[in-house]
């Protein structure tokens, strides 16, 4: 039931912003087991806003005990209405708790509470400067991981719900060092249950603003899948204990496996149905913390091909959880540091047999495993021979003996000329060593003599040697023309 702002007893003002106002109040009619809850009072509302305030009222009330109850443990969402007349002025919620606050030194004599906001996860350097009295530093990869658990813990919630946080950022988070409550979302009043909650613009903080959001074709709306991009910043905030993201996503590596670099390379990018969602990205990082608070893991190491010869590359594949340190040694003593976020395989050049050995490090100690005997053959050495110098190229090329086809001839016949005619044809270069790979080896079958080719030579030669034979005794006295004539009409 709504609530008289005049039946409420305030105590003290917590802060204003440009919104509303925020105070102390009395719990009225039991709302919470608590004594004291906040009253936030508007400033100047529109109709969406206090239309969507009482739709998170109301879907509050739908939900299950279990459920509600997580939602008042990790949230600052409306409890009730505020009423003034019949005008919605403001609403309840629940006050942060002392673990969510942190004592700060003013400029001023006196001390003041301000909420421990998880910028301070992603700057320690900053809550250090600030006297925060819980910094956790940037090399407390576990604890680290925890937050993100947590956090991605919440946000399943909410989205399992049907929420849509829309403006989440760095300061609207808040964590404790307790170790059942450790995160808690606040400033969810402009949160919209999807297909329920009117038209309502929500904010995007800077450095939050997904891909799709940007451009000529930006758009306005917020679902879950831009949900998810600005959670992967959060993650990325907290895990990675910095502010800037870069392409190679340099403050997460190291501290992380490949598979969850890979996971984060989706988050960020503008393929929103590869977003990983909040489900996915706890269970990952529950994975990660368990498995860092034990020994490592190496479920196995492969080989690929186990056998191969000298200079043939292999692969080398591994699954490990809970590293911290990741080192492959070889069978012929090389030893390979792998970085934690480097992909679980690896190409390498055989040298000798053996096995190859996967050691995995964390803090609580080593673990490691052999692999299968991989055999490696040495290929035989090839010696290469040198070719004395070709003295008769012309039998080279031609493939014919000219002794036997002289005997096979008139006897009377004089056949030298032949010989006489191939040393005419210019034989390609030769090298002197077949096999040396410094010597260009031409294609010596485009430059021999053609079948037909040297047919109508020895044809055309045989030819001129019968016409001087016989018409040699008369060629001073017809002249060469006439007998040539007389020749061809043989």
């Amino acid at each position: 039931m709504p609530i008289d702002r005049a039946r409420l007893k305030i105590h003290r003002e917590l802060g204003s912003g440009g919104f509303g106002t925020v105070y102390e109040v009395d719990t009225p009619n039991a709302l919470l087991s608590e004594p004291t809850c906040a009253f936030k009072e508007f400033k100047d509302p529109g109709n969406a806003e206090i239309q969507n305030v009482q739709v998170l009222v109301a879907h509050r009330a739908s939900m299950s005990n279990e459920d509600r109850e997580i939602l008042d443990k990790f949230t600052t969402w409306p409890l009730e209405v505020v009423t003034k007349g019949r005008a919605v002025v403001g609403f309840l919620m629940r006050m942060v708790p002392q673990d969510f606050m942190e004592k700060s030194i003013a400029q001023v004599n006196r001390t003041t509470s301000v909420l421990r906001s998880i910028d301070w996860l992603a700057n320690p350097v900053h809550a250090r400067n600030s006297g925060a009295s819980l910094v956790v530093e940037a090399s407390d990869i576990k604890t680290r991981l925890r937050y993100c658990a947590w956090l991605s813990r919440v946000f399943h919630f909410l989205h399992r719900n049907g929420m849509v946080y829309g403006d989440l950022s760095l300061t609207n988070v808040l964590y404790s060092d307790s170790r059942d409550n450790p995160v808690m979302v606040i400033d969810t009043d402009p949160v919209r249950v999807e297909a329920v909650s009117p038209l309502l613009v929500q904010a995007t903080s800077p450095g939050m603003r997904p891909p799709e959001a940007r451009g000529a074709n930006a758009t306005t709306v917020q679902d879950v899948k831009t949900d998810r991009f600005k959670l992967a910043v959060l993650l990325y905030n907290v895990l990675g204990a910095s502010m800037r993201i870069d392409s190679k996503l340099s403050a997460v590596q190291g501290k992380i496996d490949s598979s969850g670099m890979q996971m984060f390379a989706a988050a960020l990018g503008s393929d929103r149905d590869r977003r990983p969602s909040a489900e996915e990205w706890y269970r990952y990082f529950y994975g990660r913390y368990t498995a860092l608070i034990d020994f490592p893991k190496i479920a196995n190491l492969e080989i690929e091909p186990r056998h191969g010869l000298a200079g043939q590359s292999v692969t080398v594949r591994w699954t490990v959880q809970g590293q911290e340190a990741l080192t492959l040694h070889t069978p012929w003593g090389v030893v390979h540091d792998l970085s934690v976020s480097a992909p679980d395989s690896l190409q390498v050049t055989l040298q000798s047999s053996g096995q190859f050995r996967l050691v995995a490090t964390n803090s609580n100690g080593s673990t490691e495993m052999a692999s299968e005997v991989v055999h490696v053959f040495t290929p035989p050495r090839i010696d290469f021979v040198e070719v004395p110098e070709l003295q008769h190229v012309s039998r080279m090329v031609t493939g014919l003996d000219l002794e036997p086809l002289d005997r096979l001839l008139e006897p009377e016949r004089n056949l030298e000329w032949v010989d006489d005619l191939l040393h005419q044809v210019t034989p390609p270069p030769i090298p002197d060593v077949i096999g040396d790979p410094s010597i260009q080896v031409p294609d010596i079958g485009k430059d021999l003599l053609s079948a037909d080719g040297l047919a109508r030579a020895l044809t055309d030669a045989m030819d001129m040697e019968e016409w001087d034979i016989r018409w040699g005794p008369v060629r001073a006295s017809l002249g060469t023309h006439r007998i040539r004539r007389l020749w061809k009409v043989r």
